[in-house]
């Protein structure tokens, strides 16, 4: 396997706790330097994450993580899937800091999360979502191996674009 410079914390019940606790909980509870801004998410996500856990906790890691910076031990994102596989397919998502990014960062993450996704036997299909645009995303998931699908419409987000790719 790779040596990758990230390594991805799952995000356990407690960790998410953590999380909505805030950034100074999250540094003094899991030993993390925590940049400012480090989502631009926000805590919703892990408020939804939560409840998702507390429904089915052996399903938890089908939901978030945090990417941390191995070498000096600093959060710089939030990154996962987005819910359990369904027909053999999960969904990715992920973001880096503003200030971490155009560092390689976002497509180590990507390649984790594809990798723990097909290493599970109930995943045939990696889909990912982007906006309809050339963006940094799309380069990431072409280089990766992506496909482009469709072009669909998003209530909350407009025109999106979906990327799949199938195990090998």
């Amino acid at each position: 396997m790779k040596n990758h410079r990230i390594h991805l914390l799952n995000c356990s019940l407690e960790i998410v706790e953590f999380i909505l606790k805030g950034d100074e909980a999250i540094s003094s509870e899991l030993g993390l330097n925590v940049p400012p801004q480090w989502s631009e998410f926000g805590v919703e996500i892990f408020r939804y994450t939560l409840e998702s856990i507390k429904t089915n906790p052996k399903a938890s890691i089908w939901w978030g993580y945090l990417p941390i910076l191995t070498e000096t031990n600093t959060l710089i994102g939030t990154c996962g899937y987005k819910g359990e596989p369904t027909e053999g397919m999960v969904e990715i998502g992920y973001e880096v800091a503003k200030s971490y990014r155009n560092n390689g960062y976002a497509t180590e993450i990507a390649e984790i999360l594809i990798q723990k996704a097909f290493e599970s036997e109930l995943v045939d299909i990696v889909i990912a979502h982007t906006l309809a645009e050339e963006n940094p995303s799309v380069k990431i998931l072409r280089k990766k191996g992506f496909q482009f699908i469709k072009e669909m419409l998003d209530p909350d987000d407009g025109k999106i674009w979906q990327w799949q790719l199938n195990k090998s």
